[in-house]
């Protein structure tokens, strides 16, 4: 099964490069942490972006209306209360098809929670959870076993 997933991300790696460069190309037009600070497009990721926690929802379903990411599944987070920090309350991002999750990973793969910020979209976590989704669109079957 590790083999197959492996020859199915080298399949799609074409298409996730495309829509990471997309994906890069809205971060630097509309969710640039400091416009007065002069930096190269592929430098937007992580400290450079005001990609949160709570606004990845919003930000996932934003690229799914600009038609960057094709897909009908939903992203959330998980929270206990709303007096903890995200690390106490031991978040996750989950990626759902309807009530079924297909992806999960912890907050701190995909946000840069670097001085309990939690601010700023990291590049690699983003193209795992692009690379999951993209399989799952493909292949309709749940690509992370350790849910």
């Amino acid at each position: 099964m590790e083999k197959q997933n492996d020859f199915r991300k080298l399949l799609i790696e074409p298409e996730v490069d495309e829509i990471m460069e997309k994906v890069q190309d809205v971060l630097f037009k509309d969710h640039r942490m400091n416009e007065d600070k002069n930096i190269a497009v592929e430098d937007i990721w992580g400290e450079n972006n005001n990609v949160t926690v709570d606004g990845l929802p919003s930000f996932f379903l934003d690229l799914r209306n600009r038609n960057i990411i094709q897909t009908t599944l939903m992203l959330h987070f998980s929270v206990y209360d709303s007096e903890s920090s995200y690390e106490e309350m031991n978040s996750r991002i989950i990626v759902f098809d309807s009530l079924k999750p297909i992806y999960v990973t912890w907050h701190d793969e995909l946000i840069d929670g670097s001085n309990f910020e939690y601010e700023g979209l990291l590049k690699e976590g983003f193209r795992n959870l692009i690379t999951a989704v993209l399989m799952y669109e493909k292949h309709k079957e749940i690509t992370i076993e350790d849910i």
